[in-house]
Formats: C-alpha cells, sequence, structure tokens
C-alpha cells in the first residue's frame, strides 16, 4: 500500500500501539481517505491476528469531540458578530 496512514489520540497516549504493532508485522487498517491526491488516510480501525487493536468507537468520538468544538465556535462567533 502506498499511503501514509495516520492517528490522533486525544489522550496522546501512543504507547500500547508502538508495543502492540512492530515493523513488518501484518495488520488490517480501516481508514477513510481525506484528501484529493490519497497519499493520507486518517484509521478508523486497526486489527491485528483478529484482535481489535485500535477500535472504530475512538476515531468516532473523537470526530464527535471536534463537531461539538466547530459548533460552540460557530455560536460564539455568531453572538460576537450580532452584537
Amino acid at each position: 500500500m502506498n499511503k501514509t496512514l495516520g492517528i490522533y489520540r486525544m489522550s496522546k497516549d501512543y504507547f500500547g500501539l508502538t508495543e502492540v504493532i512492530q515493523p513488518d508485522d501484518l495488520v488490517t487498517a480501516y481508514y477513510i481517505d481525506n484528501t484529493t491526491d490519497k497519499t493520507y488516510g486518517d484509521l478508523v480501525q486497526i486489527e491485528k491476528d483478529g484482535q481489535i487493536i485500535v477500535d472504530q468507537g475512538e476515531f468516532k468520538r473523537k470526530e464527535s469531540h471536534l463537531i461539538y468544538i466547530g459548533l460552540v465556535g460557530g455560536l460564539f462567533s455568531l453572538v460576537l458578530s450580532v452584537r
């Protein structure tokens, strides 16, 4: 696969990933393309040997937090512009 995949953890705790996944390990990665040139993707879930290493729920929670932050920021900007 000629694609760079990335994951962001709000806790910034990546230690478990680096312990479980080693170079040359065979993993199944579910991801979403997020650019037009298709060279970068957001990891949604990672599985290794039938075990889920990163659950899709983590991705959904992160996305939900970002949406709420955007909505609050948008409402705040709207309120300030009306004054």
